[in-house]
């Protein structure tokens, strides 16, 4: 009957601590000016599903590189009306985001991410080149960002400014001119 009466004990506790830490993340989410989203410690990241950094965390993502390692900055559109990061690496055909032949995509309004998020892939995470191949025959230290719609004119004011921050970011961090 003791054990019995502890492990129930344990596992009110455990429940209730578990409500009250997903409760502080959903405050913390959306109750400052400056709201943790899309962070480590944020609940919408991990209930979205979604991967995202904000334009000036982009060197935070890559410590120790050299600034010679990356050079220009290449920028192609889907020729869609929404997507995402998962929809990319879908269209180009890959069978996990991981072989998705960018460094960041730039979402839109449309769809189920924020306008302006920039989401890094595998290969900025990790520091890698994108490949040669048949359709895109840059450089190898050309970072390149897909931006989710038709084309330039297209761009959200939101798309526009997160683009322009990630330039200066890489610029700033890395020469990248």
């Amino acid at each position: 009957m003791n054990d019995r009466v502890r492990m129930m004990r344990v596992s009110f506790l455990l429940v209730v601590s578990l409500t009250i830490g997903t409760l502080a993340l959903l405050f913390m989410d959306t109750s400052s000016d400056k709201p943790i989203e899309f962070s480590g410690y944020s609940l919408k990241a991990h209930t979205s599903g979604v991967s995202a950094i904000k334009s000036g965390d982009v060197l935070s993502l890559a410590r120790g590189v050299k600034p010679a390692r990356w050079s220009e900055v290449d920028v192609e559109f889907t020729a869609t009306r929404s997507g995402d990061l998962s929809l990319v690496a879908e269209m180009n055909g890959c069978a996990s985001d991981e072989q998705l032949n960018y460094h960041f995509v730039i979402c839109n309004n449309l769809g189920d991410t924020p306008d302006g998020l920039i989401q890094p892939t595998h290969r900025w995470k990790n520091q890698k080149p994108c490949l040669p191949d048949h359709s895109w025959a840059g450089e190898k230290s050309t970072v390149r960002v897909c931006v989710i719609g038709k084309k330039e004119a297209s761009m959200t004011p939101k798309q526009k400014k997160s683009l322009e921050n990630l330039k200066k970011g890489l610029s700033e961090g890395f020469n990248v001119r």
